[in-house]
């Protein structure tokens, strides 16, 4: 597998973000009322990171992406569980769930069909990838069921992020690093409306 000198530009903008914005997160913490929240975001961005890293590390190594079920599989899958511990713990108490949260995960289930029907993807470890990403989008969609909460742009951040990560996982060539570059953008954002929101928060 050879990338595109976008790709790899791509590629390597994304890794750079994820190292400062986990490092900065984590160090930003201790000023919000949320801080073991915040530390768990933070570990779901460098969970994130070492899967890039891994995969990157790998290809130029071997010349070739690395196996099924992976070193950077299990950090890619882990940031999503970081991230829904995150996610959780910053819902407000009481949220009510109308019926339209279960969009998301829905969404997220109808991608995991596509990809091991017409994409041809390996079905058990691409089912670990859909539980988590699950989970995550169920706890997002509770989130931005809580309206007038300060937090809500980052829900709402959370929801770009979750759909342009789908986007991507149906994406290939160049279309594939425009969407990793979206999906850096909306790293950034979760990362500045989270660190904005529970600073305000109370």
């Amino acid at each position: 597998m050879k990338l595109l000198p976008f790709e790899q530009v791509v590629n390597l903008i994304q890794m750079a973000t994820l190292l400062f914005l986990s490092n900065w997160v984590w160090l930003e913490a201790r000023r919000t009322q949320e801080e073991t929240a915040v530390h768990i975001f933070a570990a779901g961005l460098f969970s994130f990171f070492l899967g890039d890293l891994f995969w990157t590390v790998h290809l130029l190594v071997k010349g070739c992406a690395p196996a099924v079920f992976s070193p950077a599989d299990i950090a890619w899958i882990g940031q999503f569980v970081w991230l829904f511990s995150a996610v959780r713990s910053l819902c407000p108490k009481g949220t009510p769930h109308p019926w339209w949260i279960g969009v998301l995960p829905a969404a997220v289930l109808a991608n995991y069909i596509v990809w091991i029907t017409y994409m041809g993807c390996e079905p058990f470890t691409n089912a670990l990838w859909c539980v988590a990403i699950m989970l995550f989008a169920w706890q997002t969609g509770c989130g931005l069921a809580a309206k007038g909460n300060r937090l809500h742009p980052f829900f709402v951040s959370a929801t770009a992020y979750l759909l342009a990560e789908l986007l991507l996982f149906l994406s290939g060539g160049v279309l594939y690093a425009v969407m990793d570059l979206l999906v850096t953008v909306c790293v950034v954002l979760m990362s500045i409306t989270l660190l904005k929101g529970v600073r305000h928060a109370g």
